[in-house]
């Protein structure tokens, strides 16, 4: 019996070592995965710049669009200002976030009059297409899509467009560039 209490007590001791490897191997934190975000990181960094032309005589607006990282990583957000006759004004702000139930790019963004926007965006190649509802403060809601086309690291073309006879007709057509 005094031959097998050291064979006992080792055998313990080894399973209680094994234990303890496998509970610290799944307490160990798994390194972050990239966020699917990553596929419309292009837009962070910088300003981007679009001008909007009115009639001649009249005043451009300059549109300033801010893109950034959020602080966890897990966000992208953007704030849009309109400048015009020198005076800055904040129209749009919002954020982009990764739905994992949908499995795909949702976004959100209210405006300056306290208009609410939801859609979802999706990038294939070179184009980040984005589906979305304009929900009004008068209760009336307004389907659009918009476009954005990469052309290079640092310019893009945009649009919006708005369904009409079971196509979409586009209302507004901007050129960016990125200011560092």
């Amino acid at each position: 019996m005094k031959t097998l209490a050291p064979l006992h007590l080792a055998g313990t001791i080894l399973f209680a070592l094994l234990a303890s490897i496998t509970v610290s191997a799944q307490n160990t934190p798994k390194p972050p995965e990239p966020s699917p975000l990553i596929q419309i990181s292009w837009l962070t960094g910088g300003t981007w710049v679009a001008e909007i032309k009115g009639e001649p005589g009249a005043v451009t607006t300059r549109i300033e669009n801010r893109i950034r990282w959020s602080e966890n990583g897990q966000l992208i957000k953007f704030v849009t200002t309109f400048i015009s006759h020198n005076k800055p004004e904040v129209h749009y702000e919002g954020i982009y976030a990764w739905d994992p139930v949908k499995k795909q790019i949702s976004f959100w963004y209210s405006d300056n009059e306290g208009n609410l926007t939801q859609g979802t965006a999706a990038m294939v190649g070179e184009t980040l297409t984005q589906d979305f509802d304009i929900a009004h403060m008068n209760g009336r809601v307004d389907k659009l899509r918009s476009l954005i086309v990469r052309d290079t690291p640092d310019s893009y073309q945009w649009n919006v467009s708005a369904p009409k006879e079971g196509k979409w007709a586009e209302l507004l057509h901007l050129h960016y560039t990125r200011e560092k």
